[in-house]
């Protein structure tokens, strides 16, 4: 075996096979130990291609970001994601970095909070997230 063969050879072995680790983040959780997560964002590099919309009922929507040509924001009142076929409604608090996150296409999944009381703990809160369209029908 040449020199070149072996150096290959020691490559490929040392080179790792496992997924590489997802960078996610998650709003800080509460203290007392329930959690307070409204969203997840990608932290890496990594292409998102879908966001979920986790309902309090047990629901779970995945949506494609290639579906969202519209992200509305209206601070007096909620977020608002369009699509042709779909509208879907968030309303909390500090949604305005949703919203940002949203339009760089990094959140991995949206949830409401379990029991729709705002603790004031995190800097976003979820209270409630609707979804009305031809495809819910």
């Amino acid at each position: 075996m040449t020199e070149q063969q072996e150096k290959l050879q020691t490559s490929f072995r040392n080179q790792s096979w496992t997924k590489p680790e997802r960078h996610i983040q998650l709003n800080k959780p509460d203290p007392s130990g329930q959690k307070t997560e409204c969203f997840g964002l990608e932290r890496g590099n990594r292409f998102v291609r879908r966001f979920k919309l986790f309902f309090r009922d047990g629901r779970v929507i995945s949506i494609p970001y290639a579906y969202l040509p519209v992200v509305i924001y209206d601070p007096d009142r909620d977020l608002k994601i369009k699509t042709a076929d779909l509208e879907i409604t968030v309303k909390g608090r500090g949604l305005d970095k949703l919203a940002d996150h949203l339009n760089e296409e990094k959140v991995l999944w949206i949830k409401e909070s379990a029991s729709s009381v705002d603790t004031e703990d995190g800097e976003v809160f979820v209270f409630g997230i609707t979804v009305e369209g031809d495809l819910m029908a």
